[in-house]
């Protein structure tokens, strides 16, 4: 909670290869991999291609109503994404991890990567200058701190009760469902919106299942010679 908060600019099919840390990274490496969203939802099916497991994004919250996110490459509208910088190294590193398979770059408000020679050595020198500054007016960067963030979202609730303290919504009570998951083995649902992973490993199963079937017609048929 006391690291700074960052932010920067995604396009959608970059934000769509985070998500999928929490459908392909969380199961196998532990919660230290699974990340909570706000202002959007989505679904997954983790019967998918690893890596390729996201079948809807929706942008919104709960009192206004979310509205589908298109996030093929076709989008170019750039969304600005906050975390904490732990959390956006992570994501940097997860990129390397996945060969490149999850990578994202993060981009100013005109769409220009964020880069600097330094980053190559350490991850925070790239992010460092991403960090939310809460006073300009003042020499250097005031880190917006990520417990402020929290005390000061409390704060904004109504004291109902009126004991002189905010009171939280009853929607924290429980399961928001902004993460869901929808396994299913439905051939359409398996390769919908696939990215060229998808269709790679689509194309080597039907190979194989195409050359198994010329050998066993081949083999049956010197089986009838004999």
């Amino acid at each position: 909670m006391g690291y700074p908060v960052v932010t920067c600019y995604f396009y959608a099919h970059e934000m769509k290869k985070i998500l999928e840390v929490t459908t392909s990274i969380y199961p196998k490496k532990g919660s230290r991999y699974f990340l909570h969203v706000s202002g959007l939802k989505f679904k997954y099916n983790p019967n998918r291609l690893i890596f390729d497991r996201v079948t809807d994004i929706l942008m919104g919250s709960e009192e206004e109503g979310y509205q589908p996110l298109e996030y093929s490459g076709s989008n170019r509208t750039l969304y600005r994404v906050a975390t904490n910088i732990y959390n956006a190294t992570f994501i940097n590193y997860v990129g390397r991890f996945t060969y490149g398979i999850l990578d994202v770059v993060p981009k100013d408000r005109n769409g220009n990567p964020i880069v600097t020679q330094s980053s190559k050595r350490n991850p925070f020198d790239l992010l460092l200058p991403l960090r939310v500054d809460t006073d300009k007016q003042k020499t250097g960067i005031q880190e917006l701190k990520e417990w402020v963030c929290l005390m000061e979202y409390v704060k904004s609730f109504p004291d109902k009760d009126g004991d002189g303290h905010p009171d939280i919504p009853e929607k924290y009570s429980g399961k928001l469902g902004r993460i869901m998951r929808e396994p299913s083995w439905n051939p359409i649902s398996l390769l919908s919106r696939g990215t060229y992973l998808t269709w790679v490993a689509f194309g080597v199963v039907v190979g194989l299942l195409f050359a198994m079937g010329f050998g066993v017609s081949l083999f049956a048929k010197r089986m009838k010679k004999r």
